[in-house]
């Protein structure tokens, strides 16, 4: 589990799948596929349903023809299994990831702040929680609050939220 990190660049192949569909079966089933030695995508990252050891056992059962497409999904879509994972797929991915100070406390600030604004941004703009997430995460906002040196965590929320706001351009 990677926690505590934050990802400083914005720049690199991503693909996001927002919750369990066919076009996530279709990719899981041709990169688990033993046949191919090479991944079949260039994503530097791929984020999205959790794919462990019981998916892939649903996925052996799909490709033996012992389980439809409809069951698959409907098994992982079950309410109480589905978590999110995000897979590092290259060196490019690994070296956007900056680790958060361990020897302060701000981890906690970042995380009160964040929640408080990703709150906001739902209220305010009326995005989903997935789309206020993409914005907050990856703006320079959390960048600069998650580095210890700005001490920006040390500020008020709402202060925060209103510098991401002006550097997103967004009106309330």
């Amino acid at each position: 589990m990677l926690q505590n990190f934050v990802c400083r660049q914005k720049n690199g192949q991503k693909k996001r799948f927002a919750e369990y569909s066919d076009e996530w079966l279709d990719f899981i089933v041709k990169n688990r596929n033993p046949e191919f030695t090479e991944p079949m995508h260039d994503c530097d990252m791929v984020e999205g349903p959790v794919a462990d050891d019981r998916v892939q056992r649903n996925i052996d059962a799909f490709l033996d023809g012992r389980l439809s497409r409809e069951k698959f999904l409907a098994i992982l879509r079950f309410p109480h299994y589905e978590t999110h994972q995000i897979c590092f797929c290259s060196t490019r991915s690994l070296l956007m990831l900056k680790p958060l100070d361990k020897n302060s406390d701000i981890n906690f600030e970042v995380e009160e702040a964040g929640e408080k604004i990703l709150e906001q941004i739902v209220s305010d703009y009326r995005f989903t929680s997935e789309q206020a997430t993409d914005i907050f995460y990856t703006s320079n906002t959390f960048t600069q609050l998650a580095d210890c040196a700005t001490k920006l965590y040390e500020k008020p929320w709402q202060e925060i939220y209103k510098l991401l706001i002006n550097e997103l351009n967004l009106k309330i």
